[in-house]
């Protein structure tokens, strides 16, 4: 099952693309069996997700584009039947509350965008437009940021 953001927003598009993308590399074909907007809000997660267990089709897996969404996921999961968070659960933005999520094992796992390095490579291109420079990283006009996978390995390296 696949939550977007706002549809229509160039990152809703990257994430989700992003992440269908990152099974496709790795030699899983997805089917996604639910796939829609929760505008980034955890309630409308919770919501749609009870709803859709209610159909009873079956799901191994959630990533959502943010944590909230993630978190309302898990929450529609832990008011259903054994009352367990029975499949992964991925959210995106690395937030406290998702976070703690994943240190206690209900969130399988975040992404983190950093963006302290996101900044820094902002300042970096817009000094090498105003002088005249290569910028060093620069890739058809883009200047990427990794993000950095958030597991319960190393999740306390991202608490605050």
């Amino acid at each position: 099952a696949m939550f977007m953001g706002t549809l229509g927003l160039d990152n809703v598009t990257k994430r989700t693309d992003s992440a269908k993308q990152a099974l496709a590399d790795n030699g899983i074909k997805a089917n996604y069996v639910f796939e829609n907007t929760a505008e980034w809000d955890r309630i409308k997660a919770m919501d749609q997700f009870s709803q859709f267990m209610g159909t009873g089709e079956t799901v191994d897996a959630v990533i959502c584009n943010n944590d909230e969404m993630a978190l309302g996921v898990i929450e529609a999961m832990k008011t259903n039947g054994d009352k367990t968070v029975f499949c992964p659960v991925v959210g995106i933005d690395a937030t406290d509350v998702g976070c703690a999520a994943v240190k206690e094992g209900t969130m399988a796992c975040s992404v983190f965008q950093d963006p302290v390095a996101q900044g820094e490579g902002t300042l970096k291109c817009a000094l090498g437009l105003i002088e005249g420079t290569a910028v060093d990283g620069l890739t058809d006009n883009y200047y990427n940021i990794l993000p950095k996978l958030v597991t319960k390995d190393n999740v306390d390296e991202f608490m605050k």
